[in-house]
C-alpha cells in the first residue's frame, strides 16, 4: 500500500493538500475516505459528490424504501462488476487465451533495431501479442506455425515508431500559420491568434466530441506508423489517468514497460512541496518523468535550466523535452545523469525560428530522441518529423547518419522510457510491434526517413493488425465485417479499431470526422452532443497548466481581458501526404528556416 502511494505521489497523481492534511486526487477521483472500515479524514469533494443510483419511496402498502446507502452499494457493485468482466473476444486478430491465441508469420526484409542489425529475407514469428522468434527465410519455423498465416509483406519491416512528445488533445487542429518570431513558451501562449484557434478544444473535450477527437488523432497516429505515443490523459467516471487506446501510451505502462509521468508546467524552484515532488520523479531509474524544459531562445527560458543545474535537480528519470536553451555543457550533465532529450525540430523551428545545435548534443553521449509535439505547431507524425531532422542536419553541416536518426523513434525511444526490453526491437521476447513499409530495395535507414504515409503497408500493436493494405489484412485473417478504410493519396488503407470493452469500441472514424467537421465548422452552435455528459473527458493542457508569467522579454501581452472569438476550422487531415493546407502554412511563417519545397517532395507520390 505505501509502496503504491509513493509511486502515485512520484508521479503526480496525488499531491498533499494542506487543508485537511492528506493526499488528495484531482476533482472526482477519490472514494472511499470513510466507511464502516476507517476514516482517512474529512472529504474534500463532500460538496461535488452525486449519487448514483435514485432514492426510493416507501410504497402504499408500508414496505419501507430501501435504504440509500444499500441502493448506492448495488449500483456501484454493478458497474465495478461490468468494469472487471472480461471483455468478449474478436474473431481473427484479437489476442485470446491460453494456447488458442492467434500465430502469424511476417515475411519481408527486416530492420531489427538491435546493435542495427538488418535480414533481407526472414520471417518474424508472432504468437498472441509477442515476437516469439526471429529466424531467416530458410530456416525452420517454431513449433505450431504450422499453417500459420503468413504475411509475405514483400517489403521492409521496423519495429513500430515511438513519438515521444505530444499533445495529442489537440492533434485534430490543424496547423497554426504563426505570425512572429517567438523567443519562449510563456510569449505564444497568449498570442490572440493562437487562442482563436485553440479555445475550439473546449467545446470538444467531453462525451461524444471527445471520443471524436480520441478516434480521429489515434488513426492519425496509426496512419503514421506509430504503435507507441506519449501525450494524452482522459477521464472516464471516477477514473482520471492517462488513456488506454489502440496505440500505446507512456503514460498508461503495461508489463515490463513502466508508467511515465509528466508535467507540462514549468518548475517552480520557490516551491519546495513541488520541487521535492519534482526531485522524487526525475530520481527515479526504472520510469521516466517528462518535463518541458528551457523551451525557448532567450534567457528566461535558460533559467529553468540554471534552476535544475543549481538544484541538482537532474537523475535517470528525467526526459527533457525541447531543451532548446540549455547550453553545449549542459547537455553532457544530463548524460552523466543518466538523462534523456527529445527533440521537436518542427514545432521548434514553427514557433522560434531556431531549434537545437546538433553537434554538442551528439558529441555529449546523451540520449536523445524525437517527438513531434502537436498539430497546430509540429510534424503530423515520426515520418515527417525524420525528414525535418534530417534537413536540419544538413543545414547546420552535421553528420548525422540515417540509422541514429531511425533509433530516435525506435530502440533510443524505448530506452528513454525503460521499456527497451519491451518495445523498440524486433527480436524474440518483445511485444509485436510493427512497421512495414512497401519495397525493400533502398538503404533501410533512408527508406523510413524518406516514406510517406501511403508507404505503410501494415501497422501492429501487439499482435494486432490495426492499419495496412487489404492484401495483408486479408492474409491476416482480420474479419470483413468491422473493418474501415480510409484514401492515403490515391490508395486506400484498412483500419482495424474494434477494442471490445473500451470506451471508443464501435465508435468509427468516419462518425469521429463527421463530428469533428461540424463542431470545428460551427463553434457558435450549441453543444448539443457535449451536453450529451456520459463521463469521458479528454484532459487539456491549458486547463492543468495555466498561462506561466510573461518573461521580461515578452514585451506587450497579447491577450486581453475579453474572451477571443473562436475561428471556424476544418480538421487536420490525417496525413501530410495530399494536405495542401499543411504546406501553404508552412510557406506563410516568414522565419521558417528550411526549404519547404525540399521537404515537400517526399510527398509527391
Amino acid at each position: 500500500m505505501i509502496a503504491a502511494l509513493v509511486d502515485e505521489v512520484d508521479h503526480q497523481h496525488l499531491a498533499l493538500d494542506p487543508a485537511s492534511g492528506h493526499l488528495r486526487r484531482s476533482i472526482g477521483a477519490c472514494t472511499f475516505c470513510a466507511n464502516a472500515l476507517y476514516t482517512i479524514g474529512p472529504c474534500d469533494y463532500k460538496d461535488q459528490l452525486v449519487a448514483l443510483a435514485p432514492l426510493e419511496e416507501a410504497t402504499e402498502d408500508g414496505t419501507p424504501a430501501t435504504p440509500p446507502q444499500v441502493l448506492e452499494n448495488r449500483v456501484q457493485e454493478a458497474l465495478l462488476g461490468e468494469f472487471l468482466a472480461p471483455a468478449a473476444p474478436v474473431s481473427g486478430v484479437e489476442e485470446a487465451a491460453g494456447e488458442d491465441k492467434p500465430r502469424f508469420v511476417v515475411r519481408g526484409r527486416v530492420v531489427t533495431m538491435k546493435a542495427f542489425g538488418v535480414m533481407d529475407d526472414a520471417a518474424v514469428y508472432v504468437h498472441g501479442g509477442a515476437i516469439e522468434a526471429v529466424r531467416a527465410a530458410g530456416e525452420p519455423a517454431p513449433d505450431g506455425y504450422a499453417g500459420a498465416p503468413v504475411l509475405a509483406t514483400r517489403g521492409t519491416i521496423y519495429p513500430g515508431l515511438i513519438d515521444l512528445h505530444n499533445h495529442l488533445a489537440y492533434n485534430a487542429l490543424p496547423a497554426w500559420a504563426v505570425g512572429k518570431r517567438y523567443e519562449d513558451r510563456s510569449q505564444w501562449r497568449r498570442a490572440r491568434d493562437y487562442a482563436a484557434r485553440v479555445g475550439i478544444m473546449h467545446k470538444l473535450k467531453t462525451g461524444n466530441p471527445a471520443r471524436a477527437v480520441a478516434r480521429y488523432v489515434e488513426v492519425k497516429a496509426l496512419l503514421g506508423g506509430v504503435t507507441t505515443l506519449q501525450g494524452m490523459r482522459s477521464t472516464f467516471g471516477s477514473v482520471s489517468s492517462a488513456m488506454q487506446g489502440l496505440v500505446r501510451n507512456v503514460e498508461t505502462g503495461g508489463t515490463g514497460m513502466p508508467r511515465a509521468g509528466s508535467s507540462v508546467q514549468d518548475l517552480e524552484i520557490a516551491d519546495a512541496g513541488t520541487v521535492a515532488k519534482f526531485r522524487a520523479a526525475i530520481a527515479r531509474e526504472q520510469s521516466a518523468f517528462f518535463y518541458h524544459l528551457s523551451e525557448g531562445v532567450n534567457d528566461a527560458a535558460r533559467q529553468f535550466w540554471r534552476d535544475l543545474e543549481k538544484g541538482n535537480l537532474l537523475g535517470p528519470g528525467l526526459v527533457g523535452i525541447h531543451c532548446l536553451a540549455v547550453p553545449p555543457a549542459g547537455f553532457a550533465k544530463l548524460a552523466a545523469a543518466n538523462a534523456a532529450v527529445v527533440w521537436s525540430p518542427t514545432s521548434n523551428l514553427m514557433l522560434y525560428g531556431s531549434t537545437l545545435q546538433l553537434q554538442p548534443v551528439l558529441d555529449s553521449g546523451v540520449n536523445w530522441v524525437l517527438g513531434c509535439d502537436w498539430s497546430p505547431t509540429g510534424g503530423k507524425n515520426p515520418l515527417f518529423e525524420l525528414k525535418v531532422a534530417r534537413a536540419v542536419a544538413t543545414a547546420q553541416g552535421v553528420t548525422l547518419p540515417a540509422r541514429e536518426l531511425v533509433a530516435a523513434v525506435t530502440s533510443r525511444a524505448a530506452a528513454a522510457v525503460h521499456w527497451g526490453t519491451a518495445v523498440g526491437q524486433i527480436a524474440a521476447g518483445f511485444r509485436a510491434d510493427l512497421l512495414v513499409l512497401a519495397g525493400a530495395a533502398a538503404d533501410p535507414y533512408d527508406q523510413l526517413i524518406s516514406a510517406c504515409e501511403s508507404d505503410v503497408e501494415l501497422v501492429m500493436i501487439d499482435g494486432v493488425v490495426r492499419a495496412g493494405t487489404a492484401a495483408l489484412f486479408d492474409a491476416a485473417q482480420v474479419p470483413a465485417h468491422g473493418r474501415e478504410t480510409v484514401k492515403v493519396g490515391t490508395r486506400e488503407q484498412n483500419l482495424w479499431l474494434r477494442d471490445p470493452g473500451t470506451t471508443l469500441d464501435g465508435f468509427t472514424l468516419e462518425r469521429a470526422r463527421t463530428i469533428l467537421v461540424e463542431r470545428m465548422g460551427n463553434p457558435a452552435a450549441p453543444d448539443e452532443e457535449a451536453s450529451e455528459d456520459d463521463g469521458f473527458e479528454i484532459a487539456l493542457d491549458d486547463e492543468m497548466a495555466p498561462l506561466p508569467p510573461l518573461s521580461p522579454a515578452g514585451g506587450q501581452d497579447e491577450s486581453t481581458e475579453e474572451a477571443t472569438e473562436i475561428i471556424a476550422q476544418t480538421p487536420d487531415a490525417l496525413t501530410a501526404l495530399g494536405d495542401a493546407a499543411l504546406w501553404k502554412t508552412l510557406r506563410a511563417i516568414k522565419h521558417f528556416p528550411l526549404p519547404v519545397d525540399s521537404l515537400q517532395k517526399d510527398y509527391k507520390s
